[in-house]
């Protein structure tokens, strides 16, 4: 009953007052020393609810099988006593164990739920400082359109720079009076590049020098310099300068035909004027030549070889007095005048008789 009760005092008594066999006194002490070191107290009403279980039937086994009433009736209440003291308090410690584990389980969650909170706080800390810096990393980029702006104020970098603006997350008012001061600027020069936008349109509409020399004046004073109209004018006066050098070569081709005319035209009245002054020579001569002839007649009384000749030496002392012109440097013909066309390429021009130049071997120009 003592081992059953509180076996350090049973296990005493056992020892001290019992004969039991020593397999039997020694497994109960194992039994007891391994239930205490794994379990501890703790195992105690397990024990006894076990110890209470054995002695009921061995109450059992003494009212039934030896036919002990008194004995087997004490030792049943004894094990029905056991169950109701390890019962409850087996009930008692597994309450307790199980609100242990459930402030176990509580804690656990509670710090499970504060590793969450706090993990979400550091996120949302995370997230906080991504947003300032992209904040910051925005106006800095705000600050660099509007200045931008504010030195080429152009409608593009203006529209980009209130772009950028929009974007901020709450208005920031020192940069948005700072982008209104520049729209008076852009204005103007929308209206100054709208006129020479314009200007350059109807320039490349007229192809005319006049109207390209204003646009250039318009583009030139812009207070911001526009590469697309720049590059738009120097196309323009490429094209200008191919079609005034059209025209320049046209000019220059009809003024070449004209004098080429007018040269023709010269060098055919010269034609014209020196056959007939060669003509009228050729006339002069066989006049002289006759009157000569008449004059000499009535001199000779009868034909002889010698007054035959006389004519003929008439005539050569005629065309003595006869003068062409010839270049003694270049080509074999003899021009009545000065100004024959095939006298244009002499080096230079001799007067002679027509019976020296007949004599030289040379010919009459073709020309004449």
């Amino acid at each position: 009953m003592w081992l059953i009760l509180f076996f350090p005092v049973g296990l005493y008594l056992m020892y001290k007052q019992t004969d039991w066999s020593k397999p039997v006194k020694y497994g109960l002490t194992g039994f007891y020393t391994i239930a205490l070191v794994f379990g501890g107290l703790e195992v105690w009403p397990y024990l006894m609810f076990l110890s209470s279980f054995l002695v009921v039937v061995l109450g059992l086994f003494y009212l039934f099988r030896k036919r002990s009433r008194r004995k087997g009736i004490g030792i049943l209440v004894l094990g029905l006593l056991l169950f109701s003291v390890s019962g409850p308090v087996i009930g008692a410690q597994t309450a307790e164990q199980e609100r242990i584990e459930q402030q176990e389980q509580e804690a656990k969650a509670e710090a499970e739920h504060l590793a969450e909170e706090k993990r979400l706080a550091e996120i949302a800390r995370q997230e906080e400082q991504e947003r300032i810096e992209k904040e910051e990393a925005l106006k800095e980029e705000i600050l660099e359109a509007i200045k931008k702006v504010e030195e080429t104020p152009t409608q593009r970098n203006y529209n980009k720079a209130e772009k950028l603006l929009r974007e901020l997350e709450e208005e920031d008012a020192d940069l948005s009076a700072r982008l209104d001061k520049t729209l008076a600027a852009v204005e103007e020069y929308e209206e100054e590049l709208a006129a020479a936008t314009e200007v350059v349109e109807k320039a490349e509409d007229e192809k005319d020098r006049t109207t390209y020399e204003e646009a250039y004046a318009l583009v030139s004073d812009l207070s911001v310099a526009n590469g697309r109209l720049e590059r738009r004018l120097t196309s323009l006066d490429n094209e200008l300068a191919e079609i005034e050098e059209e025209e320049r070569l046209a000019a220059e081709k009809a003024e070449e035909e004209k004098k080429q005319a007018a040269e023709e035209a010269a060098e055919e009245e010269r034609k014209i004027a020196a056959a007939e002054e060669a003509e009228e020579a050729q006339k002069q001569a066989e006049a002289q030549t006759q009157q000569k002839s008449q004059q000499q007649a009535p001199q000779n009384s009868s034909p002889s070889p010698p007054k035959e000749e006389a004519p003929v030496e008439a005539t050569q002392s005629d065309q003595v007095e006869t003068t062409v012109y010839i270049a003694p440097q270049s080509g074999t013909k003899y021009h009545y005048s000065a100004n024959c066309r095939g006298l244009n390429n002499a080096n230079s021009i001799q007067e002679m008789s027509l019976s020296d130049a007949e004599s030289q071997g040379y010919e009459l120009c073709g020309f004449e």
